[in-house]
């Protein structure tokens, strides 16, 4: 994911969201993985009603969304991701 950040810059912009209740793991997982520079969330739900609507039980699970909040992806592939890039900026 390093080289989309780099290669598209300003262009897309990486969001990660804590599936865990675990904060101090969650950020050394920030760390580790090397994605500060990612909007890292934490959800307040504790239901966490969002894994239910978005089907993501696992960590990772990578979307990829437009600017109108459309999930063009649901899984992480690197061609895929390439080819709506190619087409969308």
């Amino acid at each position: 994911m390093e080289e989309f950040q780099k290669k598209y810059n300003k262009k897309i912009q990486m969001v990660s969201v804590l599936n865990d209740t675990d904060t101090s793991m969650w950020e050394k997982f920030i760390e580790n993985s090397k994605i500060s520079s990612w909007i890292n969330l934490k959800s307040i739900d504790p239901e966490k009603k969002y894994q239910q609507d978005l089907n993501t039980f696992s960590n990772p699970t990578f979307f990829f969304v437009d600017k109108k909040g459309k999930i063009l992806l649901k899984s992480f592939n690197t061609e895929a991701i390439e080819e709506i890039l190619k087409y969308s900026l």
